[in-house]
């Protein structure tokens, strides 16, 4: 100890004496965070600290830097409550043992020992003379010579066993060659580690992708339907190139032509080898011209041949910049949001949060619908769907507030389903990191909140603020299809529900089951490009994370101890003892069955007891008690679809209906009870006849003797546009054929 830092401890001595422990308590944290190793620091932090658990800390600091050290054992006994009679350590037990040559003892208590004191030299170097394997007696001499370079019987001992065994200690290594030396120049390099460890993640998420690419295509084509698809499309194409004449030669060059393109595509290739080949047309976009139409209100569009990666790449921007907007301003406006929260606990605004945090399980789908109900229908404030307004603007600059105007309301969904549930976890995972007591002492040294939350709560917390923000980014796709669709939103959303095969119900537009796939595939490339980030970054900014050869590795805790102080000694210790325990404990004894059986049901019964407690905790608070309502009202819904709704029925009526014309009740029609609770009541279902008075009807009789009925129905209309969906029943009354009707409103 030099003599600057002998005058710091004195100083923080006399502080003690004169009952000033605030100030002392900050002094000596400043002396352990430059010399972490001084026992005089640690035992009068002991003495100044009115906290037991901090107290008995800083007294097992002292005795595992020096454990003859009488008083702190006092202490220690002290504050168990027990004597402070003295006790055999581990350590001189060992001794024994060794001396009575029982080394299999001496090893347990030796590893007992330096799970308390993994600092003590004479620990490690008596579980080298314990051991009777050269290798295990090599490690304990290296971890010697590592806490005390300058032990010359560890390294006279090490030698013997080089010499003996040709085992080389990895700390003390032959100086390499120039050669050598440059390549481990290399592999130490940041950015080497970081790329290779890139390369390497990349593929594997390649390789995962492959598979399940390879699994979806199985199950797309199970039914032939992607078959199909390729095969109806080839001859179009081909048709489209030799001609639509009926001569013969031209039939015979025309199945000439599509026998050539079907074995070009692949479509004559075995099981295996031509699924192979979809997965690699999948993964590379590459599924030649489609003809692919969109549904528009009652109409099918039918649009000319079109790339299929030319159609994804002109959906994914509309898609990205709905999400991205959307998503950015969740975490510019979540994250000061929450640590404002975190700041004022128990005020009006976290109670608010906390009481709106259920509605981010509500589907954003779900959100879009009310506010279209509420500012585009109701108010007319917003646009209720597409991207572009009918009139095209005066210049190119005017699309960017058409389409910010058609955003509001899908980025307000999108916000709303998910702010109030990221703040809520932000906020209560900054308390957390608030409590700690580096942030205390931070407090009590007068730094500004703003310093404290952005170097002790923001920067600590960052990993898990990343994580989960990505896994909101993850699921975005899940949130697109059905909101898109909501809001006619020409994003990959929509295109995936419009490719999908009769998913509307027309059997004029059977979909397109290769962009289907393709969107598939593209969101599998944003899940792996997503989690490759995450890594990356995690890397970064993590100091516990470590980029070694065989990839991410997790420090449990010196450089996390380095950067952050004192206070976070506690936690390193016991993640070192807990590791080192599992690397040295024994190998767990079997128990019997009947034992075993017994031990999970006591667990169960725990597990249901806390479970209990925790439902009776839940009656505090309003908001958790809403969102399982919520939760378990959705989970009801689900079983009930999948196992109560007769699918079958009603997808025969659907199908059947449909072809035969026989629809009763529109598609998009709200129910009739509905009235109920409007006071502008919306059109039900109109019964006219011809035969009613007053229904003004002439009869024409043409020169061909057949006549026409011209009948005119008056009803009452009050609205201001067209109706979206009609239903006309007819039936009429005729000797000979039916009618032909032409109707006009």
């Amino acid at each position: 100890m030099n003599d600057h830092l002998e005058s710091r401890v004195q100083n923080a001595k006399n502080l003690l004496k004169e009952g000033r422990k605030r100030e002392a308590i900050i002094d000596l944290a400043k002396i352990l965070k430059q010399e972490p190793w001084q026992e005089g620091a640690w035992y009068l932090l002991a003495l100044a600290l009115d906290d037991p658990e901090k107290k008995q800390y800083a007294l097992e600091r002292t005795l595992a830097l020096n454990p003859k050290h009488s008083e702190a054992k006092q202490q220690l006994g002290a504050l168990f409550g027990k004597t402070s009679k003295p006790e055999v350590s581990e350590f001189d037990r060992a001794v024994v043992l060794l001396k009575n040559g029982q080394r299999v003892a001496a090893r347990e208590l030796l590893r007992e020992y330096l799970n308390q004191s993994p600092h003590d030299e004479r620990g490690w170097y008596l579980l080298g003379i314990a051991h009777s394997v050269p290798a295990l007696k090599a490690e304990a001499y290296a971890r010697v010579l590592h806490l005390n370079p300058a032990n010359e019987r560890a390294r006279q001992q090490l030698q013997k066993l080089e010499k003996k065994a040709e085992i080389r200690q990895p700390k003390l290594a032959v100086v390499p060659q120039a050669s050598q030396r440059v390549r481990d120049r290399i592999a130490s390099n940041t950015f080497y580690r970081l790329g290779k460890f890139a390369l390497v993640r990349a593929t594997t998420i390649l390789l995962t992708i492959f598979v399940g690419v390879f699994i979806t295509v199985m199950i797309a084509n199970k039914n032939g339907q992607l078959d199909q698809n390729i095969s109806n499309r080839l001859e179009t194409l081909v048709r489209h190139e030799v001609g639509f004449t009926t001569t013969d030669e031209k039939q015979e060059e025309l199945a000439q032509a599509l026998v050539a393109a079907f074995e070009k595509a692949g479509l004559n290739l075995s099981f295996f080898p031509r699924h192979l080949r979809w997965t690699m047309n999948a993964l590379t976009f590459d599924w030649g011209a489609v003809k692919y139409g969109t549904r528009v209100g009652m109409f099918i569009d039918q649009r000319r041949l079109t790339e299929a990666k030319d159609i994804i790449l002109n959906c994914l921007p509309n898609s990205l910049i709905l999400v991205g907007v959307a998503n950015l301003i969740i975490f510019v406006v979540g994250i000061p949001l929450a640590l404002r929260l975190a700041r004022h606990r128990s005020t009006w605004q976290d109670k608010l949060f906390s009481f709106l945090s259920p509605i981010s399980s509500i589907p954003s789908w779900i959100h879009g619908v009310i506010l279209i109900l509420v500012f585009a229908i109701e108010m007319q404030l917003f646009p209720p769907s597409g991207m572009l307004d009918v009139m095209p603007p005066a210049n190119k600059w005017g699309y960017i507030l058409i389409v910010g105007r058609h955003m509001i309301l899908p980025v307000s969904a999108i916000v709303l389903s998910l702010i109030f549930q990221l703040v809520y976890t932000w906020r209560t995972y900054f308390l957390i990191y608030a409590s700690e007591d580096y942030v205390e002492l931070a407090r009590a040294k007068g730094l500004r909140d703003s310093a404290i939350e952005k170097k002790y709560i923001l920067k600590p917390s960052a990993p898990f603020v990343i994580t989960s923000f990505s896994l909101t980014l993850v699921g975005f796709w899940q949130m697109v299809i059905a909101l898109e669709t909501i809001f006619n939103w020409p994003g990959i959303g929509q295109l995936y529900l419009e490719s999908l095969p009769h998913f509307w119900g027309e059997s004029m537009f059977p979909g397109e089951m290769t962009i289907a796939v393709s969107l598939v595939v593209l969101f599998a490339y944003l899940l792996g490009i997503i989690v490759l980030v995450l890594d990356v970054v995690y890397a970064m900014i993590d100091p516990r994370v470590r980029i070694g050869n065989l990839g991410i590795k997790v420090l449990r805790g010196k450089a996390k101890a380095k950067s952050q102080g004192f206070f976070w000694k506690r936690k390193l210790s016991r993640n070192q003892s807990d590791r080192r325990l599992s690397q040295t404990k024994p190998s767990q004894v079997r128990k019997p069955l009947g034992w075993n059986f017994s031990f999970n049901l006591e667990a169960q019964r725990k597990r249901f007891a806390t479970a209990g407690k925790l439902l009776l905790e839940m009656r505090r608070y309003p908001s958790a008690i809403v969102g399982l309502v919520i939760i378990l009202f959705m989970i009801g819904g689900s079983v009930y679809a999948v196992f109560g709704m007769p699918y079958a029925e009603i997808g025969t009526r659907w199908y059947t209906e449909s072809v035969t014309g026989h629809i009763s009740v529109p598609k998009l029609a709200q129910p009739a009870w509905m009235n109920i609770f409007r006071g502008k009541k919306l059109l039900s279902t109109i019964i006219l006849n011809t035969q009613d008075p007053g229904v003004d009807k002439v009869i024409h009789v043409n020169s061909t003797e057949l006549s026409s009925i011209t009948a005119k129905f008056t009803f009452d209309y009050n609205y201001s546009a067209l109706p979206e969906e009609m239903i006309l029943r007819l039936t009429p009354v005729y000797r000979e054929k039916k009618p032909f009707v032409n109707l006009i409103w």
